[in-house]
């Protein structure tokens, strides 16, 4: 059995996905920028753009590990709250009752199934999207949180019941 009750990492695998997503949204930023740079390069100078590539990578990766070590996750069963804490330069801190918990779904993307990993999404009352993410675990891991995460919900209406 899982203990949740002490803060956990996401898969270490988990670095690929960060890198990914680090990687997809310095191109969105910045698509119109790259194009001109090729546009305009000079071409003579080639290895100046595969140096600043790799250089680009490794940063990359560098942020990406980053955000795995600095992303944890456990539950609090004593103040009956699910905590994420993640963050580089910014900490959040995010705190869910476990009784405001409805759903929780765990998705796999692409980039996941690639890597093996599962993310589980966390939906509250009262809000339109996701209260929290976990974006890269593995399977066994994945059901066992959603089931203990969703086993208060459960416990708490059999309990109220009259």
């Amino acid at each position: 059995m899982y203990d949740f009750s002490q803060p956990q990492r996401q898969s270490i695998k988990g670095i690929a996905i960060m890198f990914a997503d680090t990687l997809q949204g310095i191109i969105r930023g910045l698509w119109a920028p790259i194009l001109l740079i090729i546009y305009k390069f000079d071409w003579s100078k080639m290895y100046f753009l595969i140096f600043g590539f790799f250089l680009l990578l490794l940063l990359i990766g560098v942020v990406a590990y980053l955000k795995y070590m600095n992303f944890t996750f456990f539950l609090n069963e004593e103040k009956q709250e699910f905590v994420i804490q993640k963050g580089v330069i910014t900490k959040n801190n995010i705190t869910i009752q476990l009784d405001k918990i409805q759903q929780v779904n765990i998705n796999q993307s692409v980039v996941q199934k690639l890597v093996g990993v599962f993310s589980v999404d966390i939906d509250t009352a009262g809000g339109n999207k996701k209260e929290a993410s976990i974006r890269a675990v593995d399977n066994a891991v994945a059901l066992h949180l959603k089931n203990k995460l969703l086993s208060y919900e459960t416990n708490a209406k059999t309990n109220f019941c009259p």
